[in-house]
């Protein structure tokens, strides 16, 4: 989980995100949550998640607080491939998204994201997805 951890003045922001398609629906790769249009739900920790090795991550030391009720990516599409070529779980399922975020924008770096993922990349999370495409 990427390194959430400063509130901006952004009303919008552009990210790029790696998922998993289940079912012809998106699900963040690794919170499991579905990417909606709307609010981010917030109560993910109490969620069934769509697969099996799930990390619950509150009781590890990826786990951040700011995350609750956000979706996060990455600035660059850049980062979100390095990221995806390198998902060695589900990789004929995963996919980019290109998301619009709004509402409460929040910056960050990834740190705990993966080790081919370096700490000072640039994340943004967000409490609302405007809009969303493939890429």
């Amino acid at each position: 989980m990427c390194d959430i951890n400063k509130k901006t003045d952004l009303t919008t922001k552009i990210i790029y995100k790696v998922v998993r398609i289940l079912d012809g629906k998106y699900y963040a790769y690794y919170s499991g949550l579905p990417i909606e249009i709307g609010k981010v739900d917030s109560s993910w920790e109490d969620k069934k998640h769509k697969w099996p090795d799930y990390l619950h991550y509150k009781f590890t030391r990826l786990y951040n607080n700011n995350m609750i009720g956000k979706t996060s990516g990455f600035a660059t599409l850049k980062a979100a491939m390095i990221l995806k070529q390198n998902c060695k779980y589900y990789q004929d399922t995963t996919t980019i998204l290109k998301i619009k975020l709004g509402g409460e924008i929040w910056k960050g770096n990834g740190k705990n994201i993966s080790s081919v993922i370096s700490n000072d990349i640039v994340t943004y999370a967000g409490t609302e997805i405007l809009s969303f495409e493939e890429i």
